[in-house]
């Protein structure tokens, strides 16, 4: 399950992930954003998986979303993603997702972190690092 909320002044929003992560799941979030809001260029995002309990996507699941977000690169350009991901399997499916966006260019740049003060903190200051370090 995800809930989210867009903040149209900052051009903000951040999404909060529950229950079990899969591809299918993921792509519901895509679409809604994409559709209900006017997200597009410039736009930041913080997504919390912090209530995640269990992982049901694999490598494939991950290219596929990659290719999603690439179909809508006019609206993805440009745009910042901080995930949030303390779970150890959540933080590699999250690790994974940011390395094809790095090498795909697709004009989104991915930091991965397991603190959320650390990820809202690399969106407000615009860092341009992908890798965030893991906190073990």
């Amino acid at each position: 399950m995800h809930e989210y909320d867009a903040d149209y002044l900052r051009k903000h929003v951040t999404v909060r992930f529950s229950g079990t992560l899969s591809y299918p799941q993921v792509v519901r979030y895509v679409e809604d954003i994409v559709l209900e809001t006017s997200f597009g260029p410039g736009w930041r995002t913080l997504v919390d998986l912090a209530g995640i309990e269990d992982v049901q996507a694999g490598l494939a699941d991950i290219h596929a979303l990659s290719n999603v977000t690439d179909t809508l690169r006019e609206r993805f350009s440009d745009v910042r993603l901080a995930i949030c991901a303390p779970r150890d399997d959540v933080f590699e499916v999250a690790k994974a997702y940011a390395r094809l966006k790095g090498y795909a260019g697709a004009g989104i740049s991915v930091g991965v972190f397991r603190d959320r003060q650390a990820a809202e903190e690399w969106l407000s200051a615009g860092a341009e690092s992908t890798d965030a370090a893991p906190r073990l």
